[in-house]
């Protein structure tokens, strides 16, 4: 009997430290995706309305997802939900970040996006009576100061823009009651639907959004080839795929966990920068990234030491 007891838990175990690692590796996959997206977007809003650039990268999202995923299940109070998770972590929250990204810099919407994770810890503390763990506050903590570091890189001259940044701030708060929703809410469907069905309520609440935008289609300017693979990124890529992996990962792991992934993001897009844009990196930028990794490891070391006893 005992043996059956111990194989019992040894197998729950395993489960469970599977379900943590693929809860991880999803969220970080999800993060590696977004890493480059500050970098594309602001390309694409500098020659496109912010509204516009939003429907049609979750046109692409819902194109790429029902090619993956064809079949629909409708059933209107089991739709009500998704259709509030569209406006948080769809319509609205995208709609900042284009209009942000529009007027403040680069480098400002990297970190204005990494108080994400704070207003998710803080909403689960007021609303759920959550209490976010010392471990993991003193991780995000180390984390943050990484990032600043990571972000200035070296730079003599930071800057700010009230008007974009409060912009920018606004859809961190969005993405995070869009990830608290996901945890919370009770979805009766598989991740790759949910997030279709996502991509196309965020579609059909970005007609008015854009209809009161009021700006003109320019077909031309909106489907040059390098416009197309812009949209076919952050659509394909950053809209659908990554949606899925997120919804995955805040499943696995929960919203504290990986809301973390906000902060490694910083350092993916400024890696990015540096092997495909020729941007140096600074000793200010390479204490920054052993920052938000030893950011990471006390954020998850109360875990690692339970395992070990175990």
């Amino acid at each position: 009997m005992m043996s059956v007891v111990c194989d019992n838990n040894a197998g729950t175990e395993a489960l469970r430290t599977e379900k943590w690692m693929k809860g991880h590796l999803m969220a970080f996959a999800a993060t590696a995706i977004w890493s480059g997206s500050i970098i594309v977007t602001k390309d694409l809003v500098s020659g496109i309305p912010p509204g516009q650039g939003m429907l049609i990268r979750f046109i692409f999202a819902s194109i790429a997802l029902w090619i993956i995923c064809p079949k629909w299940r409708f059933d209107l109070k089991k739709e009500i939900p998704i259709i509030v998770l569209s406006i948080f972590g769809g319509a609205f929250y995208m709609l900042m970040f284009n209009y942000g990204a529009l007027y403040t810099y680069a480098s400002n919407v990297s970190i204005i996006n990494c108080t994400s994770p704070i207003f998710s810890a803080l909403l689960l503390w007021i609303i759920f009576k959550e209490r976010i763990k010392q471990n993991q506050a003193i991780g995000y903590a180390i984390a943050f100061i990484g990032i600043v570091l990571v972000i200035v890189n070296g730079s003599a001259n930071p800057q700010i823009n009230p008007f974009g940044d409060i912009i920018i701030l606004m859809s961190s708060l969005f993405w995070a009651i869009y990830c608290i929703m996901i945890l919370k809410f009770n979805m009766e469907c598989d991740g790759i639907m949910l997030t279709r069905k996502m991509m196309v309520y965020s579609a059909i609440l970005s007609i008015p959004l854009v209809m009161i935008e009021g700006a003109p289609f320019d077909t031309e300017l909106l489907f040059t080839a390098d416009n197309l693979v812009r949209f076919g990124y952050l659509g394909v890529f950053a809209g659908a795929i990554a949606y899925v992996f997120w919804n995955k990962g805040i499943e696995n792991i929960g919203v504290i966990k990986t809301q973390f992934y906000v902060y490694v993001q910083p350092v993916l897009t400024l890696i990015i920068a540096v092997i495909l844009m020729g941007e140096d990196l600074t000793l200010m930028g390479i204490a920054g990234f052993v920052i938000v990794l030893l950011g990471l490891m006390a954020s998850n070391m109360h875990l690692n030491k339970k395992r070990m006893r175990g």
